[in-house]
């Protein structure tokens, strides 16, 4: 019996397995680095069996290693009241009056198939950069990227039209009980980057969602179906379809592997809800980016790759770069911010 039937079913994969029979591409794309230069090895897997970091340990193990699993800090497992009062605020929050992006093709919003994304593994030297102005700054990796971000697309987004919601993944392993450690564990949290001056505000909000224990509404919003049953999933998802546009995005961090293999390309799904994804994964010291666009933002190839070649700017140079010369003054690292773009696997 499988993880999505009977006692052992994953609720939060069903969604995904209803929201593919509905047509809709769920699939988490997966590169590896090979041998050669520039050359990646893409796979889809099905977010049904794996979240990111699932798919992340399966990966690892298949390798023949034994990855660390990454566990939710105790201080956030929350007691039953705090857990109580964090599904009422997750109830409560709704991003339907989100800010919307410029260029949208309304027609294309039903469109269910993968967007074009593009992806940049960085070198030990950058990835070393991106550590130390995080470092600087005082606040965690997904801060840092999430605000430079935020930055990089602001000019794409109608002013004045919303909040900049984004959604951010939390692993939740080992403050909840699955039947096995790659199965969807994740819940969520939202920041709002319209406002942020700097890192620091991307965090001070990150950590009042979970002071105000908001994962945990998101852990019960998420495995509703736990309780609404097949039908009521079925006809959430009916709803949803006709949703446009209540996220900037998705910003979903694996975070840091230390051990002994070559760097990963992670890249999220996209959802006429959430039509840009952003991924990030870090292992054995070396950072991969990832951006990944719904159809229906009516972006070129150029331009999403001047996104991503933006962001790269912001996360790894520091005050006092010298263009002219491409090199950071405190390292002397040339800048190699070549973006590579594909529209299907």
């Amino acid at each position: 019996m499988g993880i999505n039937t009977g006692k052992n079913r994953d609720w939060i994969g069903t969604w995904f397995v209803l929201a593919k029979e509905r047509g809709f591409q769920t699939e988490i794309v997966f590169g590896s680095a090979g041998e050669q230069p520039n050359e990646i090895h893409w796979q889809k897997y099905s977010h049904a069996e794996f979240d990111g970091v699932g798919l992340a340990i399966n990966y690892f193990r298949n390798l023949g290693l034994n990855p660390i699993v990454p566990t939710l800090p105790e201080k956030y497992h929350s007691d039953f009241f705090s857990r109580l009062m964090g599904v009422l605020r997750g109830l409560r929050f709704s991003p339907v009056k989100a800010a919307k992006w410029k260029r949208v093709d309304a027609a294309k919003l039903a469109d269910k198939s993968y967007g074009e994304y593009v992806y940049k593994i960085l070198s030990t030297e950058e990835t070393a950069l991106v550590l130390k102005h995080t470092k600087a700054a005082g606040v965690t990796v997904t801060s840092h990227l999430l605000w430079a971000l935020g930055r990089a697309i602001k000019n794409e987004i109608i002013e004045g039209s919303g909040p900049h919601y984004w959604m951010i993944p939390v692993n939740m392993r080992g403050a909840v009980n699955r039947p096995t450690d790659t199965c969807n564990q994740e819940s969520w949290v939202w920041v709002d980057t319209l406002n942020a001056d700097g890192a620091k505000d991307i965090q001070a909000q990150m950590l009042k969602r979970f002071a105000e224990s908001f994962h945990w509404g998101g852990w019960f919003t998420i495995n509703i179906g736990k309780w609404i049953g097949l039908k009521g999933m079925n006809w959430v998802l009916s709803q949803a379809e006709h949703v446009k546009e209540n996220w900037v995005g998705v910003f979903s961090n694996l975070g840091s592997w230390k051990i002994n293999s070559g760097p990963v390309v992670f890249v999220a799904p996209i959802a006429p809800a959430a039509p840009l994804s952003a991924g990030c994964a870090t292992v054995n010291g070396r950072m991969a980016l990832s951006l990944h666009i719904h159809p229906a933002l009516e972006v070129s190839t150029s331009e999403l790759n001047g996104w991503l070649d933006q962001w790269m700017k912001l996360v790894t140079r520091p005050k006092g770069w010298d263009d002219s010369a491409a090199k950071c003054p405190e390292t002397g690292v040339a800048e190699s911010l070549s973006p590579r773009v594909f529209n299907q696997v």
